[in-house]
């Protein structure tokens, strides 16, 4: 069975570094280490004018940063396997746990794949999912 994948990379570098065939590839451009905390709903307009401000961009030159995240989110329950990949630094493992925030937002009911990779090797560092995806992923 061919799962319908989608892989949510940190960032523009990392999408381009690992893009291959295997899925769609879209990028989560934030920097949520930057600025206070916002006890918003994830991505509402509030929370949009709250991140923007913070990282000093007008709302628009935000939601343009954000599109195609935002569009996938929209749509999160087509896909069968989501794959969130980061660095290991803190601010990489901060978006992550946005991102995971994310799907239970969304009440994504799918697999999930976090992989963390070292930034100097690129290599895998740590990587978990729940059971299910790993049992569909080797039929």
């Amino acid at each position: 069975m061919q799962l319908k994948i989608l892989n949510v990379c940190n960032g523009k570098e990392l999408k381009s570094l690992l893009e291959d065939e295997n899925g769609k590839w879209i990028s989560f451009n934030e920097r949520m280490i930057e600025g206070e905390k916002i006890n918003e709903k994830l991505f509402t307009e509030s929370f949009c004018q709250m991140r923007s401000k913070a990282l000093g961009m007008s709302l628009e030159e935000y939601k343009q940063m954000m599109k195609e995240f935002l569009e996938e989110l929209s749509r999160i329950n087509e896909y069968d396997c989501i794959r969130l990949w980061y660095y290991e630094d803190w601010p990489s493992v901060k978006n992550a746990f946005v991102m995971f925030d994310s799907l239970a937002q969304h009440k994504y009911k799918g697999g999930v794949i976090a992989t963390e990779l070292d930034s100097e090797t690129k290599e895998i560092t740590f990587q978990m999912s729940n059971r299910e995806v790993i049992e569909k992923e080797q039929d």
